[in-house]
């Protein structure tokens, strides 16, 4: 294939979450972080593609109720084992949404 990331994006993902430093950093999203103020308190939240989870744990700090998803096995495994060393409960699964 002449570009295996376009015909599988999951591979694509899993090469990138691979690598020891967060891709994004650990920081979450700054649009995330400008509009969190509009959301209820204490509110469900669903993160789709929320690859190693920075956006979703930095909303379960803020009290939110997180589930995330996304297509990487790599990246929700990274997210679950941040998860677990934050002391947090999220629903973080493993899903290609397109389908």
């Amino acid at each position: 294939m002449a570009n295996d990331k376009w015909t599988n994006p999951q591979k694509m993902w899993d090469e990138r979450f691979a690598q020891a430093e967060p891709v994004y950093g650990e920081q979450p999203n700054a649009y995330l972080r400008a509009q969190v103020h509009r959301l209820a308190p204490g509110c469900k939240i669903l993160v789709p593609g929320d690859g190693y989870g920075r956006n979703g744990i930095w909303l379960a700090r803020q009290g939110f109720r997180v589930s995330a998803v996304d297509l990487s096995p790599v990246g929700v495994t990274r997210a679950r084992k941040s998860e677990q060393a934050a002391g947090l409960a999220m629903t973080i699964e493993e899903a290609d949404l397109a389908n």
